[in-house]
C-alpha cells in the first residue's frame, strides 16, 4: 500500500490506462490500417469507397505516419500530412478537388478510428478549398482595400 501512495501522478496515469486497457505508446498506423481494411467494408457505402479511401490510405497515410506510433492525431498534424501529401506526389501534383478528397478519405479513417476508441476526440479540420472555406472568405471591394 506504501508503494501505491509513493507512485507519482505520471505512474498512476500509466496504470490507469493499463487497467483501462489504453495504449500506453501509441498504436501502429499499419495495425490500424489493416483493422479498417478488414472491418470497414462492413460499415461502407461501396466497395469503391473501400477501394479509394484503402489505396489512398497505403499510397500515403501510411509512408507518413509509419514511423510514429498515433495516440491522438490533431488537425496540425493532419494539416503537415497534407502539405507533404502536396509535396510528394507519385504521378503529377495533385488538383485542389483530389486533395478534398483525399481529405474525405482521411476524415473516414479517423472517424472510424474515434468509433472505434482509438481516439479519444474526433479530429476537427478545416477542409482547404471547400464550399465553407470559400464562402467563409472575407472579400474586399477595389475601394474598400485602398
Amino acid at each position: 500500500m506504501k508503494l501505491a501512495n509513493s507512485l507519482t501522478t505520471s505512474t498512476k496515469t500509466l496504470l490507469i490506462k493499463v487497467k483501462l486497457g489504453e495504449s500506453l505508446t501509441g498504436y501502429d498506423f499499419k495495425k490500424l490500417l489493416s483493422e479498417f481494411e478488414l472491418n470497414y467494408p462492413s460499415e461502407a457505402p461501396s466497395k469503391k469507397r473501400v477501394t479509394d479511401i484503402c489505396l489512398f490510405l497505403r499510397g500515403y497515410a501510411l509512408p507518413y505516419f509509419a514511423k510514429n506510433k498515433l495516440t491522438e492525431l490533431s488537425a496540425a498534424e493532419v494539416t503537415k500530412f497534407f502539405d507533404w501529401r502536396r509535396a510528394n506526389p507519385k504521378r503529377g501534383a495533385p488538383s485542389n478537388a483530389t486533395i478534398r478528397a483525399e481529405m474525405s478519405h482521411f476524415k473516414t479513417f479517423a472517424d472510424w478510428c474515434y468509433r472505434r476508441g482509438y481516439f479519444k476526440k474526433r479530429i476537427e479540420f478545416e477542409r482547404r478549398g471547400s464550399k465553407m472555406a470559400r464562402q467563409n472568405q472575407v472579400r474586399f471591394t477595389e475601394t474598400e482595400s485602398c
